[in-house]
C-alpha cells in the first residue's frame, strides 16, 4: 500500500542530508520528525506479517531485530545533527554576552 514505508528503506537514507540541512536551519524542525520516526514502525509490518501468520517466534525475532537495528541506525543517523546544532546555538550565546553585550556595573 502506499502507505506502507518498506519500499522507501534505501530511497530515504538518501533524505538524510536534506532532513539535517532543515534542523540546522530551524532546529524546531526536529518536532517534524516524529511522525517520520512514527511511520518507520511499518518498516517492520510487511516483513514479519506472514511470520506471524505461521508462528515462526524464532525467524520473526531475527527479522525484528534486523529491521529494528536498520530504523535505530537511520534516527541515530538524522539525529546526530541535533547536538551540534545545540552548540552552535550555545556558542552564538556566548558570542554575544561575551563580546556584543557590554558588561553591567
Amino acid at each position: 500500500s502506499i502507505s506502507d514505508m518498506t519500499y522507501a528503506t534505501d530511497a530515504i537514507c538518501h533524505l538524510i542530508p536534506v532532513i539535517q540541512r532543515r534542523i540546522r536551519k530551524d532546529p524546531s524542525n526536529v518536532a517534524l520528525l516524529q511522525g517520520l520516526f512514527i511511520k518507520l514502525k511499518s518498516v517492520l509490518d510487511t516483513p514479519t506479517a506472514r511470520l506471524r501468520q505461521i508462528k515462526s517466534q524464532s525467524a520473526l525475532n531475527k527479522v525484528t531485530d534486523y529491521y529494528a537495528k536498520v530504523i535505530v541506525s537511520f534516527i541515530r543517523t538524522v539525529l546526530e545533527i541535533v547536538p551540534v546544532s545545540v552548540f552552535a546555538i550555545l556558542m552564538e550565546i556566548v558570542d554575544i554576552k561575551e563580546w556584543r553585550l557590554k558588561q553591567l556595573p
